[in-house]
């Protein structure tokens, strides 16, 4: 098979607006190196728009010019193109969706165990990457956004961290009790002062065993600055926040 003729064939085929991978050409790996020069030779050409390495945009024209890739559309490639066992988007677009505020960002941001150094631009937005704390696949990423704001708490725009604390509170109360079980599990991969926030929270809503393993991992001779709201967790020097 000429690769790339069945290259450019394959490309002449899809619909304009589409993102392609290397993945999404199904080539066994002996053909990668004939893929990837394929690819390389229509974007030369024009054909194709390259967003990174290993990505693709087949452009979409409208009256008034070229459309860039949809937002959903890369980020969705980016968040399978950048992992090993985990990548989710975090960060102000989901703390915004999580009601702890009301500011809007075009940035997003994807948590991965495989990031990129540098942040991928197109159009008017901008995706950069963070490490997760969490190695292995996580299927309710919901809750590693619910610590990671927690980790977040004090950098927050347009609120409080005090504000941040109670909402938090409010958004582990809402979770069930499986979701809560998960959570204070998932909380052992995350710094300590995350991990004394959500065992404040979960003891204020009386999951002492679920708090208490969050306790044992806590150095007693440590102190946490923590900005909470103080009439909500009257019991925050237990948990050695100060």
């Amino acid at each position: 098979m000429n690769v790339n003729k069945w290259v450019k064939t394959q490309v002449q085929n899809t619909a304009a607006g589409a993102l392609l991978s290397l993945e999404d050409f199904k080539l066994p790996l002996a053909k990668k190196i004939a893929l990837e020069k394929a690819l390389s030779e229509l974007y030369r050409a024009g054909g194709l728009q390259r967003i990174t390495k290993g990505l693709y945009y087949k452009p979409e024209q409208s009256p008034f010019g070229e459309l860039p890739p949809t937002t959903r559309g890369l980020l969705d490639k980016l968040l399978l193109l950048y992992k090993d066992s985990i990548a989710y988007l975090t960060g102000l677009p989901a703390y915004t969706q999580m009601g702890l505020t009301t500011q809007v960002s075009t940035e997003y941001v994807i948590a991965s165990d495989k990031p990129r150094r540098m942040p991928i631009v197109s159009g008017g937005t901008r995706i950069r990457f963070i490490p997760s704390y969490v190695k292995t696949a996580v299927q309710d990423t919901y809750l590693l956004q619910i610590l990671d704001a927690i980790r977040e708490m004090e950098n927050i725009p347009a609120t409080t961290p005090e504000k941040s604390s109670v909402l938090l509170r409010l958004r582990i109360k809402e979770l069930k009790r499986d979701q809560q079980d998960e959570l204070a599990q998932l909380a052992l991969n995350y710094p300590p002062s995350c991990r004394a926030f959500v065992g404040l929270v979960l003891e204020s809503l009386g999951k002492k065993r679920l708090a208490q393993t969050l306790a044992q991992t806590l150095n007693p001779s440590s102190r946490y600055r923590l900005k909470i709201d103080k009439d909500t967790f009257p019991n925050y020097r237990n948990w050695y926040i100060r």
